[in-house]
């Protein structure tokens, strides 16, 4: 009686990355200003930044929500300055199938597109954002071979395996929250002076340096205050102050046994406060970080199979293991000019920038190039009047990886940590100094063994001394021929020179099969 009898390959410690999930949505809101603030005159700028909070994974959607931090700059009636910070909230659903794990195994990210506010009533805001909400996820593939059957005649049933080494990663997402402090340089005023007043304040963090540890990561970097501020004698002032952080990330546990530990980082600041203390002002500005931990060795990778004694049969699959390839972060200059509005003497009181779009790109020699928009906002003064002057214009950044990567994944971030703005003319010249944090990975498709079938009641042909010639039919491979005839690849010669064994033959190549 025929029987079949079942062993599975189950198992392996690689990994899956999928390219990143990017749901577009709008967020809308309208704001009342307080009494005790003036009349909105006329607005001179508008920044907003998404700060991703709690995510909620209910499969097939993963459900994020997070805080719109906005800040307006307006001009009053009274012919101050005055900055006012808005906050809308927002949530999304991002379709992400039913992979498995949990939220926290999903990495979230959301940029803000063309921020818009609007004054419908002296003390109306009508404000808008066009959001992109990113989700990227690693799950875990099965590679590695592993046998197991069980029935009758199983164990005289071998199988052998063909493997091959597969470069694969192991990942862990970590997150933290930390505090940065120091002073700004304004001088407080003493006695019955009048203080100087802080009008409004904005911070950017970015990352320098990561370091990976089997169970840790070490992330580096700097936060950059700029306040705008009001002196006693009536004129505007931008200062800013930078200090340093270094935040350590612990995973639970290590992430793998073996191979190299690697990491890459994303830093955003996510609140700034400025107050007066022994006659100085500090500010105290808090960050997210967010961190990858992997592991990259290599993994056998069972690709076929076969039985020496019984007729046996294969089920392939496609796996996609992921090598970590190598993380970035660094700084790039870029510069650009607009036509300024009047004419006379103009300066400039303040600066907002964001960077916007994107694209990436991993070349043949493993070089990293990144391209995206810089937008600095300019609050310009003269003739009695301040007036926003928007300047927008291209960086580029290019990285060596180290070697070709296969079909990349990139993650990357950009943010601007400091522009500086200057009349010129009739122009108006900006250049920006940009933070680039970005991680590379490499997936590549494998057919693996996912399950062999044994079928009992049909023994292989006993072997013998001889030599065959098979004629392939233009699709097998030098792998199904010895597979056919239970032959090693010491026995198999192929008549056209060095081969592929996972190529297929050219219809009518002799094939020589040595029996035993």
């Amino acid at each position: 009686m025929d029987k079949d009898i079942t062993r599975t390959a189950p198992s392996g410690a690689a990994s899956e990355a999928d390219a990143a999930v990017r749901v577009p949505h709008d967020v809308t809101g309208e704001v009342v200003l307080p009494d005790y603030l003036p009349p909105i005159g006329r607005i001179i700028s508008f920044s907003a930044a998404a700060l991703d909070g709690n995510r909620f994974y209910d499969p097939p959607s993963l459900e994020a929500s997070g805080l719109l931090a906005c800040s307006v700059t307006y001009a009053g009636d009274d012919g101050g300055i005055v900055s006012y910070p808005v906050n809308l909230d927002y949530s999304v659903k991002v379709p992400v199938g039913d992979g498995g794990g949990s939220a926290q195994s999903y990495f979230v990210r959301t940029d803000v597109g063309s921020p818009v506010c609007r004054a419908t009533a002296p003390r109306k805001l009508s404000l808008s954002a066009k959001l992109t909400t990113a989700v990227f996820s690693v799950k875990s593939s099965d590679v590695t071979p592993r046998a197991s059957a069980d029935g009758e005649g199983s164990e005289g049933a071998g199988i052998e395996y063909r493997l091959v080494p597969v470069p694969s990663s192991t990942v862990r997402f970590l997150r933290a929250t930390g505090e940065t402090t120091g002073d700004l340089p304004v001088p407080a005023a003493g006695g019955d002076e009048a203080q100087p007043k802080i009008v409004n304040c904005a911070g950017v963090s970015y990352v320098t340096g990561v370091a990976a540890a089997p169970e840790s990561v070490t992330v580096r970097g700097e936060t950059v205050v700029t306040c705008l501020v009001l002196t006693p004698d009536g004129e505007y002032k931008t200062v800013s102050a930078k200090a340093p952080f270094e935040e350590k990330l612990a995973a639970d546990g290590p992430v793998a046994e073996e191979g190299e530990p690697g990491a890459a980082a994303f830093v955003r600041c996510a609140s700034v406060n400025v107050s007066e203390a022994g006659g100085a002002f500090v500010f105290s500005a808090e960050h997210d970080v967010d961190a990858e931990l992997w592991r990259t060795s290599e993994t056998p990778a069972a690709t076929d199979a076969y039985c020496t004694e019984f007729a046996s049969e294969t089920v392939m699959r496609e796996a996609r293991p992921v090598r970590f390839c190598g993380s970035v972060a660094s700084t790039v200059t870029a510069s650009g000019s607009a036509r300024l509005p009047g004419n006379g003497e103009r300066f400039v009181i303040s600066t907002s920038s964001r960077t916007s779009g994107g694209s990436s790109e991993v070349t043949e020699d493993g070089r990293l190039i990144l391209t995206g928009q810089c937008c600095v906002t300019a609050a310009v003064a003269g003739g009695g009047k301040a007036e926003p002057v928007d300047v927008t214009f291209p960086f580029r950044f290019e990285s060596p990886l180290g070697g070709a990567c296969g079909t990349p994944t990139v993650r990357w971030e950009a943010s601007v940590i400091s522009a500086a703005a200057r009349p010129d003319g009739e122009r108006l010249n900006v250049t920006a100094e940009i933070a680039v944090s970005a991680s590379v990975t490499a997936t590549e498709r494998i057919g693996t063994v996912c399950e062999v079938k044994i079928k009992t009641g049909e023994p292989v042909a006993a072997k013998r001394s001889s030599v065959r010639v098979f004629f392939p039919d233009g699709r097998a491979t030098a792998w199904d021929v010895m597979r056919r005839f239970s032959s090693d690849p010491d026995d198999v010669t192929v008549l056209r020179g060095d081969s592929d064994p996972t190529a297929p033959l050219p219809k009518g190549a002799a094939v020589i099969v040595n029996g035993r």
